[in-house]
């Protein structure tokens, strides 16, 4: 009996979890807060497993693409860390979901204390019980609890790709940016040369002074122009580097020419987008299932509830009994009916909100294919409109040398040649951004993106 005592002690123990500190230090936050080596992010990027994001090589050195930059806010991001931690609180909660209820022991002790206590013992009754209702509701909360999992993984994957296309979004806005700002400072230094020739004519007497005022005006609006430019790449690049979780001193080197980008624009237009498939809907499928299966258990738990108990006793006059019973709740006054209500109105809210995603994502698509339509159109226009100009330029620089043209016609059509291919920059930019838009909306790598 003594050994028996202690091995039921030890079995106890054992099946008892262990508490372990974790106190929240500044050493401690400091360390998650740490950026991981670039050679550990390398090898991060070139094995993530997403079911939209591919694998890529990505070399700091030699700068990060946007889909680079993509697949590190993924790796880095803070938020997404948070999100995942819901995984750990699911799996917790489809652990409860599979648990049986534990029996219930009960002991009283019956101790003889006046009258005629000649000839009797100390009275006593052991008894367990075990509630039978779980048993039958044991399989539908399971299942539940696993879709709902299955569904918190599909969101925090959509969570994954939300932040994967804006960080792509920024990266593309930062890359043209950068190249519109290379571009005024190279037409600055056009227009510095020809300013100080201009000086030269002012002082000879073959430039009135209005004219070389109105060209002093110009050259300051670009002037203004570039701070600006300045600015917003210095603003992007700081939303970048938050959106990934770079610290605000980190060199972000970027890889992407303008030049190369040439997306299939008549092909995203015609595409047809099935939205059933976006990951953000399917988890909603799935957690909509879940809500069936928590509705299905509650209704199935209005049912009385049914315990078996089973005793052994033994009374003052030193007489045995076995009692086996059934003990069962009548269900007159609560038969489950607020809980009933709240599971139906839970899965509405579900299904409410599967038709408001599927409907904004319908017309997201139907306004972002019009808008890249639109924008192809009018790249196309800048663009004939440049070629018109080259030629005109090259006449210019020909009746230039042969004294039929001057210095500031020259600048004239330069300076249209530089509108022309900022605005064609603008246009592109905005292209790519609504590609992006296209590509997170519909759920879909659109190719080279």
């Amino acid at each position: 009996m003594k050994n028996l005592f202690w091995w039921g002690l030890l079995f106890f123990c054992c099946a008892c979890a262990v508490y372990h500190p974790a106190p929240l230090t500044e050493t401690r936050v400091n360390q998650a807060l740490k950026l991981p080596p670039k050679r550990v992010l390398s090898l991060k990027a070139s094995l993530i497993k997403h079911p939209l994001l591919k694998p890529v090589k990505i070399d700091f050195n030699q700068g990060l693409t946007p889909q680079g930059i993509a697949v590190l806010a993924v790796i880095l991001n803070p938020q997404l860390r948070r999100q995942r931690d819901r995984l750990g609180i699911a799996y917790a909660q489809s652990i409860e979901a599979g648990l049986l209820p534990n029996p219930e022991f009960s002991l009283d002790m019956e101790f003889p204390t006046g009258g005629e206590t000649q000839n009797v013992v100390n009275g006593y009754n052991a008894g367990i019980s075990f509630g039978l209702r779980r048993l039958l509701t044991r399989h539908l909360y399971r299942k539940a609890e696993g879709l709902r999992y299955k569904a918190i993984q599909l969101d925090i994957a959509w969570k994954e790709w939300q932040v994967a296309e804006a960080a792509k979004c920024l990266a593309y806005r930062l890359i043209f940016l950068r190249r519109q700002l290379g571009l005024l400072i190279g037409h600055l230094k056009v227009y510095k040369k020809f300013l100080s020739g201009l000086k030269n004519g002012l002082e000879g007497g073959f430039v009135t002074y209005n004219q070389y005022l109105a060209e002093i005006n110009q050259f300051n609006d670009l002037i203004k122009r570039q701070e600006d430019l300045k600015k917003k790449i210095s603003e992007s690049e700081l939303r970048l580097k938050a959106l990934i979780g770079l610290p605000p001193d980190f060199r972000l080197k970027l890889v992407c020419h303008p030049e190369n980008l040439k997306p299939d624009v008549k092909q995203v237009i015609t595409s047809k987008y099935h939205l059933e498939n976006r990951l953000d809907l399917v988890g909603l499928k799935r957690l909509y299932e879940a809500h069936e299966a928590l509705l299905k258990a509650t209704i199935e738990g209005q049912f009385p509830s049914v315990s078996l108990n089973f005793a052994q006793a033994r009374d003052v006059e030193n007489v045995y009994a076995v009692i086996p019973g059934i003990s069962v709740s009548l269900p007159i006054f609560n038969r489950n009916q607020a809980q009933i209500a709240l599971k139906k109105a839970e899965r509405k809210a579900v299904f409410d909100e599967y038709l408001n995603r599927l409907y904004k994502a319908q017309m997201d698509i139907k306004r972002l294919t019009a808008n890249i339509a639109w924008i192809a159109r009018a790249i196309e226009t800048e663009q004939a409109i440049l070629a018109k100009l080259k030629p005109v330029h090259n006449a210019v620089l020909k009746g230039l040398s042969t004294g039929r043209c001057n210095e500031m016609e020259l600048i004239s059509i330069k300076g249209q040649i530089f509108r022309e291919k900022m605005r064609v920059l603008s246009l592109k930019a905005a292209l790519m951004e609504n590609l992006v838009g296209l590509e997170l909306e519909s759920g879909h790598p659109l190719g080279n993106i």
